[in-house]
């Protein structure tokens, strides 16, 4: 975990920064999880999402996408992150 917070949080949080330069607004990222997120219960629906050992396998992607998410978050300026509370 130590790794992950020294070199791809950064990594993440600058992804998230060109993102923000490029206009997709912040809020997007979450749809973009929750999309990421479908995906994998589709391909796993067979045994993945109503338990068995495909179960965990799903969870794990899950919380790493969304994970993804939040890191590139991170690097969205307060700007957005005011503009977005507003709404």
């Amino acid at each position: 975990m130590d790794q992950m917070d020294r070199l791809l949080l950064p990594y993440l949080a600058e992804l998230g920064a060109l993102h923000q330069r490029h206009g997709v607004a912040r809020q997007h990222l979450d749809l973009l999880g929750l999309a990421f997120c479908a995906a994998i219960r589709g391909v796993v629906a067979g045994g993945g999402v109503r338990g068995g050992h495909l179960h965990e396998t799903t969870k794990a992607w899950m919380t790493l996408i969304m994970a993804v998410c939040a890191g590139m978050k991170m690097g969205y300026s307060s700007e957005e992150v005011e503009k977005e509370e507003e709404e």
